[in-house]
């Protein structure tokens, strides 16, 4: 390999390593990944065990052993996250974990995000920064690509607003106006609210349009200078998710005039890896000028030692150039490979509700295909990341623990990934509207999304399964659907209500609605389930007074003694004046609770007791 080429991924060839600071082989890497791989993957052990179970939804809130089998996953987690860098199926397996909405928003109430979670992911990330400072020392790159090295080499794009100091301009600079017909468009009101939202896909569609060709001429610059093809990685497009967020961080761009989506200026971006300081400079040079300038270098060799531990000792040149397609936005729209690109990244909502996100993409594509767009040059922003590549290497390493790091809250760990995962993110949102389909009662949505869904029935919302929402409102032949219906495996009659523990059953006896009750039993619903409160079905039946009811459960042989909160069903009955239901259940065998019913006596005095 000549000086200055990047090491290909998993080339005959040594590389610095990132795990020991040393140079290491691809026989020990590859010899490390099998291990990994056996321990994470393969091996029947306790700890595969358990993550299966979180996966395949079989822990159920608040059982005994919730928090104990949590800490075992999340233990997994760190393992499988910190080496996900290894082996895709590694990191496939972490990341399904953590787009598990009940383990991964639940993390903080088990116990488990702080420590092992985040302290886990944190000792990883402070040893690979340490290796990083060793090497920045050793190569001395304060000075080999400091501030003055790179100024030297700078040309700063004609756009550039101010001299010297490099503006970061932003996409309206080079690419779309802030058009009215985002709006305005047809006084459709969804797009006036979410205009700076059309913005963002607009542009984030000619991105996708122009990343083949852009990813092809920064090739072309590196192999001009010695390096090999590659030397350059392309990155993924920026996610939807990510970009939006920008717009409401005050870190970025909420305070910045509107359209504050116009100031994402990586959406097509790429890593260009060198084996020296000096072939840096080479490619940076050579960049300039084949760009004619750039518009933005962030220089993080250039930092002080608190800056550069700040972001873990991850040092790069972050550049911003201009690309020029050379065509026109008429002649870009015609093309066949962009119109099947566009129409894969629309199909896939991120983020947004699948209607909301389809107004949006409408909008947007019909703007860039418009007489008023027909004629106009395209031209896009750009980033380019420099790197040596013994960093790349670690910032491979580095960047699943940072990303998951980055999250402050489990909450927004599982939004992160969901982000980055459409088809998780697809499935999640259709859970939730076949939730609201079961609340409202809309059979025939209900029946469309579960003969297209692949996924499992029980997901509702963040609480609540959709049989819960259709027993909750007296939805008879939705609770069928679900729990008999061909186009669902049936439904798990006793997933409870996450806050308060109230079971489809539990709801329906409360309610009064005895034909749902009758239809859940018929299923295996459990009687002796018991909410928050330690009540039961019978329980809360007695108290709101629903005779049928109550005579449906004791039919089923339900324990009319069962005690609760506020004592037997007999007591619950007394005490809130269900006579009817009290003489019925007295003729059953029900007996009252004597300490239940001191309680109640001395905090309400009632004017009935029991016998």
């Amino acid at each position: 390999m000549g000086q200055g080429q990047a090491r290909p991924a998993g080339g005959e060839v040594e590389y610095w390593s990132q795990t020991s600071g040393v140079t290491a082989s691809p026989g020990a890497q590859h010899q490390l990944a099998e291990q990994k791989r056996q321990t994470l993957l393969q091996t029947d052990s306790e700890s595969i065990r358990v993550v299966r179970r979180w996966l395949n939804g079989q822990v159920k809130k608040n059982c005994p052993e919730e928090k104990a089998l949590a800490k075992v996953a999340a233990e997994w987690l760190v393992d499988a996250v910190n080496h996900a860098y290894l082996d895709g199926n590694i990191e496939k397996a972490a990341v399904d974990l953590l787009v598990t909405r009940n383990f991964t928003t639940s993390m903080k109430f088990l116990n488990v995000f702080d420590d092992p979670f985040r302290a886990g992911l944190k000792a990883n990330i402070d040893r690979l920064g340490l290796t990083l400072k060793g090497r920045y020392d050793e190569l001395d790159l304060g000075t080999a690509l400091g501030q003055s090295a790179i100024d030297d080499l700078t040309t700063y794009h004609e756009l550039e607003r101010f001299s010297g100091k490099g503006r970061a301009i932003n996409q309206i600079d080079v690419l779309l106006d802030f058009p009215a017909a985002f709006i305005e468009e047809r006084g459709n009101g969804i797009l006036k609210q979410y205009a700076e939202r059309c913005y963002l896909l607009a542009t984030m569609l000619v991105g996708i349009a122009a990343n083949d060709e852009f990813q092809s001429v920064v090739r072309e610059v590196a192999t001009s200078v010695g390096l090999s093809e590659d030397a350059v990685r392309s990155a993924p497009y920026k996610s939807y998710v990510r970009a939006l967020s920008r717009m409401d961080s005050a870190e970025h761009h909420r305070n910045l005039p509107k359209p504050r989506t116009a100031h994402n200026a990586d959406l097509i971006r790429n890593l260009v890896a060198a084996m020296t300081p000096d072939m840096c400079k080479a490619f940076y040079a050579a960049l300039n000028e084949r760009f004619d300038g750039v518009t933005r270098v962030e220089n993080h060799y250039a930092q002080d030692d608190a800056e550069r531990s700040k972001r873990s000792h991850l040092l790069a040149l972050d550049v911003t150039v201009v690309y020029d397609t050379k065509t026109t936005f008429s002649e870009l729209c015609k093309r066949p490979e962009v119109k099947k690109a566009w129409g894969k990244y629309i199909g896939v909502p991120q983020g947004e509700p699948s209607g909301r996100w389809g107004l949006m993409c409408e909008a947007a594509q019909r703007y860039l295909e418009s007489p008023e767009m027909a004629d106009r040059p395209v031209t896009v922003l750009g980033e380019v990341k420099i790197m040596l590549v013994d960093f790349a290497a670690i910032r491979h390493e580095m960047q699943l623990p940072l990303k998951a790091f980055t999250a402050k809250t489990c909450v927004e760990l599982f939004s992160t990934f969901l982000a980055s995962r459409p088809d998780a993110a697809l499935k999640e949102e259709r859970a939730t509207t076949l939730y609201n389909a079961c609340a409202r009662g809309q059979m025939e949505v209900a029946e469309r999304l579960l003969g297209k869904l692949d996924h499992d029935v029980n997901e509702g919302n963040s609480k609540a399964t959709p049989l819960y929402a259709a027993a909750a409102n007296n939805h008879l032949d939705m609770c069928r659907l679900l729990l008999f219906g061909r186009l669902s495996k049936g439904a798990d009659p006793n997933l409870a209500k996450t806050d308060t523990g109230a079971s489809p059953l539990f709801i329906a006896a409360q309610n009064g609605y005895v034909d749902v009750a009758e239809t859940l039993l018929s299923k295996g619903a459990e009687m002796a389930q018991l909410n928050k409160q330690d009540r039961s079905s019978l329980n809360v039946a007695a108290a709101r007074g629903h005779l049928d009811v109550v005579q449906l459960l004791v039919e089923h042989n339900a324990n009319v003694n069962t005690k609760g909160r506020f004592g037997t069903p007999l007591d619950e009955a007394m005490n809130n004046r269900q006579l009817d239901v009290a003489t019925y259940l007295k003729g059953k065998g029900a007996r009252g609770d004597p300490a239940a019913a001191k309680k109640e006596a001395v905090n309400r005095k009632p004017s009935i007791t029991w016998e």
